[in-house]
């Protein structure tokens, strides 16, 4: 079982998936570096956790696989998981989850995520990358996301009963348990990537949450985000190609 890390109650949640390219926990990292007063609250163990410890940004910091942040002033909470779950133990992990987010008292559940980009229909090859998926097609977020006329909603297939999750990790686990429970409202947050270097990806996928939700502030002349890159994106994919070699 997850151990206990309670939060403020009410507090809405967000957290990643392990997706391809990484993109939600990418967009959690920034998320955390830029979120002012967003602070560690405490750290989530589970045997399907394949385990992780790493220094984070500063000396004093410890990254574990799973983590909780709050922050009192935005009455937020991120959970970052940083490691993948061990194979054939998903359905478990996620089952234990969802008792430990409904016993923890949270708000609405947000999981950040991405899709693989081969796998597009005819209609997502071209415009906005990002799509979303709320669990409850009558709840309060479905309602505020379908009021943003450019934000789309993950099409089906034609034939098909359900939206393609291809490379979304856990996604279709946790859309699987809280549609056979509505006492958690969510909403699924992804955009199309394919392997390799996403941090523009990432970035892109959290301007379009601070819209939603303005956790960053923003430059007052552009209304840009004052994105705060984390120290540890500096080297996440090596040094730059020496130009010398060609």
């Amino acid at each position: 079982m997850l151990q206990e890390c309670l939060p403020t109650r009410s507090h809405p949640s967000f957290q990643p998936t392990v997706s391809i390219g990484n993109v939600g926990q990418l967009a959690i990292d920034l998320l955390l570096a830029s979120s002012t007063g967003t602070e560690k609250y405490g750290d989530l163990a589970h045997p399907a956790l394949i385990p992780l410890v790493g220094s984070g940004e500063t000396v004093e910091q410890t990254w574990t696989s799973c983590q909780v942040h709050v922050n009192e002033k935005s009455k937020v909470a991120f959970v970052q998981l940083r490691s993948d779950i061990a194979k054939g133990r998903e359905r478990e992990f996620v089952d234990d989850f969802m008792d430990w987010f409904k016993r923890s008292e949270f708000g609405d559940l947000v999981i950040l995520s991405s899709l693989d980009a081969v796998e597009r229909g005819e209609s997502q090859l071209s415009g906005s990358q990002f799509r979303y998926l709320t669990t409850n097609p009558k709840g309060s977020l479905a309602k505020e996301f379908g009021l943003k006329e450019d934000w789309l909603t993950l099409e089906k297939r034609p034939g098909e009963q359900e939206p393609r999750l291809y490379g979304s990790g856990l996604a279709k686990q946790l859309l699987q348990n809280l549609s056979q429970d509505d006492a958690v409202e969510a909403v699924f947050l992804f955009v199309f990537c394919t392997e390799g270097d996403n941090l523009n990806i990432a970035t892109y996928l959290t301007d379009i949450f601070n819209q939603w939700k303005g956790s960053i502030p923003c430059e007052e002349s552009t209304r840009k985000p004052k994105f705060r890159f984390p120290s540890t994106w500096q080297h996440l994919y090596g040094n730059p190609i020496q130009s010398n070699i060609y």
